[in-house]
């Protein structure tokens, strides 16, 4: 009998770990900017020796997808949008911020008293709250966009006085929606935050073995200088 048991354990074990290692994560992919997530993806996936599906997503769609089980990771913030959706992992890519104006107006720390209107993309809303309005002590009109693209054009159209945005965002947008970039003024850099690899609340328990593998490979990435040249990369 002991011995049908301990062979009972060893094959529940083998079809348990068999079934991991069949198993495909799925993570969410924006667009903006896809190559850069295109290209994480395929590294972390070759480096953790685990399947992951890519699941196409407008920015706006991923903290969802992750509440409802959509895809199983995503690379979001941490903040109070991601935190009911997701279990922040490890940090992944660093942004850096900047308030732009139209090109008469160079902004400076000098006259933050002067923005009128600041608009957002609606999840960098904590970084804008944090890095502007906090440290200013300013309360501008806040204008919420629902892309980066839209940031842009609003600026563009003069129905902002400026807009919160990651600069490598802006220079993005402003050649994918064909905009002039002498209609904005220089960047005034207002600090940086992280963006962390995210399990979701929903599928964790399921996925705890696989994302303690892709954590595993994440931080050998960051070790080697992989991680460095995706996140300076254009």
């Amino acid at each position: 009998m002991k011995k049908i048991h301990l062979f009972a354990l060893t094959l529940f074990s083998v079809l348990s770990l068999n079934s991991l290692n069949s198993q495909t994560i799925k993570a969410a992919i924006i667009h903006d900017p896809v190559v850069k997530l295109v290209e994480f993806y395929q590294i972390l996936s070759e480096r953790s020796n685990i399947k992951i599906q890519q699941v196409p997503l407008l920015r706006q769609e991923v903290v969802r997808a992750l509440e409802e089980g959509i895809v199983d990771i995503a690379i979001v913030p941490d903040n109070e949008h991601t935190f009911n959706a997701a279990l922040i992992q490890s940090p992944v890519f660093s942004r850096t911020f900047a308030l732009i104006g139209e090109s008469g107006f160079m902004i400076n720390e000098y006259n933050m008293m002067d923005l009128r209107t600041v608009a957002v993309f609606v999840d960098d809303e904590p970084v804008l709250n944090t890095e502007l309005l906090d440290r200013f002590t300013i309360s501008p009109r806040i204008q919420k966009a629902r892309h980066y693209d839209s940031l842009v054009k609003i600026l563009a159209t003069s129905r902002v006085t400026a807009i919160f945005i990651p600069l490598k965002e802006f220079e993005r947008s402003v050649e994918n929606i064909h905009e002039d970039m002498d209609k904005f003024g220089q960047p005034f850099i207002l600090g940086s935050d992280e963006e962390f690899i995210a399990l979701s609340r929903r599928k964790a328990d399921l996925l705890a073995p696989l994302m303690d593998r892709l954590i595993v490979a994440l931080e050998e990435m960051k070790r080697d200088g992989t991680m460095d040249d995706l996140n300076n990369s254009p």
